[in-house]
């Protein structure tokens, strides 16, 4: 189910009910059920970025291949990110950062370095703000474009990969993402960021992973060390090569 299916579906659901009250004399409280189920499945749509109810996104790769693409969020951080670049480059591994423009602006020499490391930049809006969901589609195209001018101007190449923030789509960031930007979801995703032991985050990351696999983890937190002290190893022994989204994609 879409966005459109819904709303169609829904609206056939409220004719009908309607023209069932007028002629059997049903009561009209039943014109309330398509409004409560349509609400729901917005509800639902919106919180799932991988129901693909108002974008479309890519949250997994389909294959056969040993590649898989570690992502960071909500970076770049100036304790975190260069200890990961670092245990990235001990294993051969390339990833893909999506960083919010504001710490952009504030760190442009980390953006730098994750670029010429061979890394990928990716587009995680510019303020990641508490509120950004409740942006209008204009609101929404000035986050994308501040951050996207900004990625730019660091790495001298525009970014094809758009995560949103807290991982949630809205109708107006529907209108407003760019139809060359491809929205990055995940199938893996850690929670590295909340309670827990790495031990137990690496577990379940462990029994998650295979071939084609987008993984969500944080660079802006001390957790993100052991856990990929404890992963990359796993990986490696699986015969899984870490690679960006780009370049994961390009083998579609």
């Amino acid at each position: 189910m879409n966005f459109k299916n819904t709303l169609f579906l829904c609206s056939v659901m409220f004719l009908v009910l309607a023209a069932t009250s007028y002629l059997v004399a049903l009561s009209y409280t039943l014109l309330f059920v398509p409004f409560v189920v349509f609400f729901l499945f917005l509800l639902w749509g919106t919180v799932h970025v991988k129901s693909n109810f108002f974008i479309k996104g890519i949250h997994k790769l389909q294959t056969d291949l040993p590649l898989i693409s570690l992502t960071f969020d909500d970076g770049p951080d100036l304790e975190f990110t260069p200890k990961v670049l670092e245990i990235l480059k001990e294993y051969g591994y390339k990833a893909t950062f999506f960083c919010i423009g504001k710490k952009i602006e504030e760190h442009p020499d980390l953006i730098r370095l994750i670029h010429e490391s061979g890394h990928e930049v990716g587009n995680h809006s510019y303020s990641h703000s508490s509120t950004i969901d409740w942006k209008s589609t204009a609101g929404w195209k000035q986050e994308l474009h501040a951050c996207n001018k900004l990625i730019t101007t660091y790495t001298g190449n525009p970014t094809p990969s758009f995560r949103p923030p807290y991982g949630i789509t809205t109708p107006h960031l529907a209108l407003a993402l760019p139809t060359w930007q491809n929205l990055i979801g995940w199938n893996c995703r850690a929670f590295d960021t909340q309670e827990g032991s790495s031990k137990k985050i690496v577990a379940k990351l462990k029994r998650q992973i295979d071939a084609g696999s987008i993984v969500l983890l944080h660079d802006t937190h001390p957790r993100i060390i052991p856990i990929l002290e404890q992963l990359l190893p796993y990986l490696k022994s699986k015969g899984l090569q870490s690679v960006s989204v780009k370049t994961l994609l390009a083998h579609d």
